[in-house]
């Protein structure tokens, strides 16, 4: 079990150090990425200077009122008036399909996050420890400024993720 736990510790490192130069790179060879991270930021922070609310905020707003027009079954996936996506994938399923099939992703998605739990404690193929790290990664991006149907790679990663997780013979 030692060796086990030093190499867990291993991967944890490695995933660690991955997604942080991952970001240091993106954020240094893409201006566009340097502008979306410092936006992201200002919304949750310091808020706009001249007083008039953040396009998100409005947009957060309008998708947690269409969750309480249809708490149940849900009222549909755009909000503002059929104009925006809510930015957050979570949101965005409660409000398209209620707490009904909001319940059924988020436990989706915590079947997803067991997964991996097991495949960085090295339970799961080690085959599929790079569809977790891209998983992770791309979920939460997911719950800051992409849409369900306008993201498929975080789809596909998923997908590839749990093709391999599910013939693991472990």
């Amino acid at each position: 079990n030692q060796t086990t736990r030093k190499s867990i510790s291993k991967r944890s490192y490695l995933l660690g150090v991955l997604i942080v130069c991952g970001g240091v790179f993106s954020i240094k060879n893409s201006q566009s990425s340097f502008i979306a991270l410092s936006r992201l930021v200002e919304t949750f922070t310091i808020g706009r200077s001249d007083g008039i609310p953040e396009v998100r905020e409005e947009i957060f707003k309008d998708a947690l009122n269409g969750i309480l027009a249809a708490p149940i079954f849900g009222s549909g996936h755009l909000a503002l008036n059929g104009t925006a996506y809510a930015h957050n994938s979570v949101l965005e399923a409660i409000m398209s399909t209620g707490i009904v099939g909001g319940a059924f992703f988020i436990g989706n998605i915590g079947l997803l996050f067991a997964l991996i739990w097991r495949a960085l404690t090295l339970r799961i193929d080690v085959l599929v420890f790079p569809f977790a790290a891209a998983t992770i990664v791309l979920f939460t991006m997911s719950l800051f400024s992409m849409s369900i149907s306008q993201s498929p790679e975080i789809w596909v990663s998923v997908f590839l993720f749990l093709t391999i997780a599910a013939r693991s013979p472990y």
